[in-house]
């Protein structure tokens, strides 16, 4: 064999195995598994531990002697079969919650084509305190402030203290910002199954509390403590200190929702367009319009459309909106 037929050799294992480890990664498995269980009375937070895992806090009076039944997400450990959770409860007291059953997967979620369950996940930012320019015009004028009053110590330490309010203030915002949560809508074309994924750093609000949805997490070991609201109207929070979290549920839509002659998905703010692997800027996308000619414009989002299938046309598009909405639609 030829040094350059080797090297061809080595290069074509070096990106099957890439290939491999995408796909491997593209969807850990799912961290948590759902529970019934039932509630008993005089009770106001439950909370079901699962060691390293993380827990499960039920949140909502029930009075004495009354009774709920309730489906919740429980964390689990990355490849550990599911564990009952042990109740928190004094041991002077009744334990209010008793584990009913396990709650297999929706057939709806579980019926997904293959190919939109192996979709790599949504890269949510890292959340970061950005400085603008209001927090340098408060350090400023407590600074100049400050040395008006380098005599008057009271003064000086009063101004300081108000400064550090009015900068925790404006960072705390930058941060929400940065923290806010990335969704993606994948499809293809021809199927009325597609596949909606919100990602978001340290926190985020999961998509309902029954088996419709699965959760992963990067790192895949971090612990998670779920809030799980009796009241319907509070959406249950999955929460993981200094990792992303992504939830995954199916949707319908109709099979041509994102056809290329007419928009019937939503307005698109931008979309782009590969055909045999060369990327186009169409612009905005109307709906109910036909996907426009090509022009000049930015790139594709990287994180957007890395890990895509090869081979196949693809349109990928901005929503908009709160949070950031995407979409992504291969056609075989």
């Amino acid at each position: 064999m030829s040094a350059i037929g080797g090297r061809r050799s080595w290069t074509r294992l070096a990106l099957l195995l890439a290939c491999v480890l995408c796909a491997a990664s593209a969807r850990a498995q799912s961290r948590i598994a759902f529970a019934e269980y039932e509630l008993t009375g005089p009770c106001d937070v439950v909370v079901l531990d699962l060691g390293r895992a993380g827990s499960t806090r039920i949140e909502g009076r029930l009075a004495a002697g009354e009774t709920r039944r309730v489906v919740v997400p429980i964390p689990t450990s990355p490849g550990a079969r599911p564990l009952e959770p042990r109740v928190e409860a004094r041991a002077d007291a009744h334990v209010p919650a008793r584990f009913l059953a396990w709650q297999p997967p929706a057939a709806r979620f579980t019926d997904l084509p293959a190919g939109l369950r192996a979709r790599p996940v949504p890269v949510a930012s890292a959340t970061r305190v950005r400085v603008g320019i209001g927090v340098l015009l408060v350090l400023a004028a407590a600074g100049i402030a400050g040395l008006g009053s380098a005599r008057r110590p009271f003064v000086a330490l009063a101004l300081a203290v108000a400064a550090a309010v009015v900068v925790y203030a404006l960072a705390r915002r930058s941060l929400e910002r940065d923290a806010a949560p990335v969704e993606v809508l994948d499809g293809i074309a021809g199927h009325t199954a597609w596949q909606r994924s919100r990602a978001a750093r340290d926190s985020l609000e999961l998509p309902g509390r029954g088996p419709t949805f699965d959760v992963v997490t990067d790192p895949p070991h971090a612990a998670i403590r779920i809030e799980a609201p009796l009241d319907p109207s509070r959406p249950a929070v999955a929460r993981a200190s200094g990792a992303q979290l992504s939830a995954h549920w199916s949707e319908p839509w109709d099979s041509d929702a994102l056809d290329r002659t007419a928009n019937a998905l939503a307005p698109l703010a931008a979309a782009w367009r590969r055909v045999e692997g060369n990327w186009t800027f169409h612009g905005a996308w109307p709906l109910g319009a036909a996907l426009g000619p090509a022009v000049a414009g930015p790139a594709a989002p990287g994180w957007l459309v890395a890990g895509l299938p090869q081979g196949v046309e693809i349109v990928v598009g901005e929503m908009g909106g709160a949070p950031r909405s995407h979409v992504r639609c291969t056609y075989p």
